[in-house]
């Protein structure tokens, strides 16, 4: 699934780049070497993918970003030790970019407090892990406010998980 969201990302990006859009290569070689080798994920490799979000060369290929945000989440559901210990080595600028992103999903089905369930029960430093709930956590409120107005609208009630405490 990661893989084929990648190679349409990667597509889209080259007929881009073929009718004189901007290019982005350097974000798709990127990205494409941590697909590559998903079932080892290094902390340096994701902290490469990490950069590109706040890279202006790649945010601006509209096409990657979209790509690169749903990465992003399989990152942190998938590799949690390794995408924040490479994200609390980040500058502040490109942890604000991750942040960012974290905070919008490129579409609704990304189940952010699913993802933060699970990254409670990663098996990583606990002080890591602690970091990064904190970090995730205004992603979560975001999305549990745009769960409780969808609620609201609708007259309709949404079971939604409380927040993973340590």
């Amino acid at each position: 699934m990661i893989r084929l969201a990648l190679f349409a990302t990667i597509l889209v990006c080259q007929l881009a780049s073929a009718q004189g859009f901007t290019r982005c290569e350097q974000c798709d070689s990127i990205s494409s070497t941590l697909v590559a080798n998903w079932k080892k994920v290094t902390i340096s490799s994701a902290g490469a993918f990490l950069a590109t979000l706040g890279d202006p060369v790649c945010r601006a290929c509209v096409e990657y970003t979209e790509g690169a945000n749903e990465l992003l989440f399989h990152l942190i559901d998938e590799h949690p030790k390794e995408c924040f210990s490479a994200l609390f080595s980040l500058t502040k600028g490109q942890r604000d970019a991750v942040a960012y992103a974290t905070l919008n999903p490129i579409h609704d089905g990304i189940p952010v407090d699913e993802i933060c369930l699970r990254l409670k029960k990663a098996a990583m430093p606990s002080e890591l892990k602690r970091r990064a709930l904190e970090f995730m956590k205004p992603a979560y409120k975001k999305q549990r406010q745009t769960v409780e107005s969808w609620e609201k609208k609708n007259n309709k009630k949404w079971v939604y998980p409380p927040w993973p405490t340590l």
